[in-house]
C-alpha cells in the first residue's frame, strides 16, 4: 500500500502525506537529499488517474506504471479488499430504496480498476497489464458467481477465493 494510506486516514490526501513522509525520511539520509525533487515528482505523479505534466521525468512514469500495475490483478484485489475492511466499505453493492445503491462497494471499485491499463505509459507495463487485467476480471466473475449462490458473501469468502485463485495460477491448475 502507499505510504500515505492507512486504516484511520484512508486515501484522502494520501499523495500529500506520502510526500511529507518522503521529505522527512530524505532529511535523515544525507546522500539522498540531492534527489528530493526527483523523488517528490515521482510520488506526485504516481496516480494513474492524475495526468502527468508534459515535462514529467521518465523515472516518474516508470513509478506511475509500477503503481498502476500494482493496483491491477491479484495484488490490486488484495489491497482493495484490505482497504475495504479498514474503512468498513460494503463488499457488494446493496440496493436501497428504489433499487438505488446508497454507497460505492468494494466490488464497484475493483471493477473500476480494470480500466487503469489505459493510463499506462510504457510498452512493458502495457504488456504486463494484459495478464493482470485478465486475472482481475476472472476474480470478479468468480466472486459474482459466489454472490449469486449465497446472498451473504463477505470479506472472508472474498479473501478465500483470492487465495484459491492465486494458488491455481501458481500451480497452473486454473479452473
Amino acid at each position: 500500500m502507499d505510504a500515505g494510506i492507512g486504516p484511520h486516514v484512508g486515501r484522502d490526501a494520501h499523495i500529500e502525506r506520502s510526500i511529507a513522509i518522503a521529505r522527512r525520511t530524505l532529511k535523515s539520509i544525507p546522500r539522498l537529499t540531492t534527489l528530493t525533487d526527483e523523488i517528490v515528482e515521482c510520488i506526485a505523479a504516481h496516480e494513474a488517474e492524475t495526468k502527468p505534466g508534459p515535462t514529467v521525468r521518465p523515472e516518474a512514469l516508470v513509478v506511475r506504471d509500477a503503481d498502476t500495475l500494482d493496483r491491477i490483478g491479484f495484488d490490486g484485489v488484495r489491497m482493495t479488499l484490505t482497504y475495504g475492511t479498514w474503512c468498513n466499505r460494503p463488499l457488494l453493492r446493496s440496493e436501497g430504496r428504489n433499487g438505488i445503491s446508497s454507497e460505492e462497494s468494494t466490488c464497484d471499485y475493483l471493477l473500476s480498476l480494470c480500466s487503469l491499463s489505459r493510463f499506462l505509459s510504457t510498452d512493458t507495463a502495457k504488456q504486463l497489464a494484459i495478464e493482470r487485467t485478465r486475472d482481475h476480471r476472472a476474480y470478479l466473475t468468480r466472486l459474482e458467481g459466489l454472490d449469486s449462490c449465497s446472498p451473504r458473501v463477505g470479506y472472508s469468502e472474498a479473501f478465500r477465493l483470492l487465495d484459491k485463485m492465486e494458488r491455481e495460477v501458481s500451480t497452473g491448475s486454473e479452473s
